[in-house]
């Protein structure tokens, strides 16, 4: 098994132990804050991002990023009002009888799977091609150790969505709640000003090193120059 597909069930376990201590009482309200914000990124967040890239000098990419933040913490604040007037009588009437700590499960891995789902976005917002992922790998081979020791966000994307079982099953059947992938080099488009020029700097930390863009030719890419 890869390790994301470990990852999965211990999340799962997770999820039947607190359903099973909690209640669907308590779940109630989570599950459907987590249900809202996944369900608000896969519809809303192409929109907004497009907004925000236009009006900012952020690229399409970090615009993906900070709109699944915003819809995320509107979301949290309504929940808290939510809850300010309805999560105490949740907790003490007994609406559920039975199938209180059934539903509770339910209830849980539901949340979980929903706050996997919304990681899984993110890390799906950068698209890498296998060119790409082979410059990356030579830059971070000549770059500062403490950096090389990180896994690349385009390793990890590729360990999770092509070398796990449930991470295919993820992209498979729930691709449509995702952030939909921006090209490694789209941002290139857009002028080089202070604010491109910071987003650069975050980007080659996570990568581990400054990659070019492959040529349009069928040619490989020179190597990255180290940082």
């Amino acid at each position: 098994m890869a390790w994301f597909d470990v990852l999965v069930v211990l999340l799962i376990l997770l999820a039947i132990r607190s359903g099973k201590k909690g209640g669907i009482s308590e779940e109630l309200l989570p599950v459907g804050q987590w249900v809202l914000i996944v369900t608000a990124n896969a519809f809303l967040n192409g929109p907004l991002a497009k907004q925000l890239s236009s009006f900012t000098k952020l690229s399409l990419f970090w615009s993906h990023l900070v709109a699944c933040l915003f819809l995320a913490v509107a979301v949290f604040l309504l929940f808290i009002w939510i809850k300010s007037l309805v999560g105490g009588k949740l907790l003490e009437a007994d609406y559920f009888g039975r199938h209180e700590y059934s539903l509770g499960v339910l209830g849980a891995v539901t949340r979980y799977l929903c706050m996997l789902l919304v990681a899984l976005s993110v890390l799906n917002a950068r698209h890498y091609t296998q060119d790409q992922i082979l410059a990356i790998r030579r830059a971070r081979a000549a770059s500062d150790v403490r950096i090389a020791l990180l896994p690349p966000l385009s390793s990890v994307q590729q360990q999770v969505f092509n070398e796990s079982a449930s991470g295919k099953l993820f992209r498979k059947h729930a691709n449509f709640l995702l952030i939909t992938p921006t090209p490694y080099d789209s941002s290139a488009l857009r002028s080089d000003s202070v604010g491109r020029q910071r987003e650069r700097l975050v980007e080659e930390v996570l990568d581990g090193g400054k990659v070019k863009a492959p040529p349009s030719t069928n040619t490989p890419p020179a190597n990255a120059a180290p940082k």
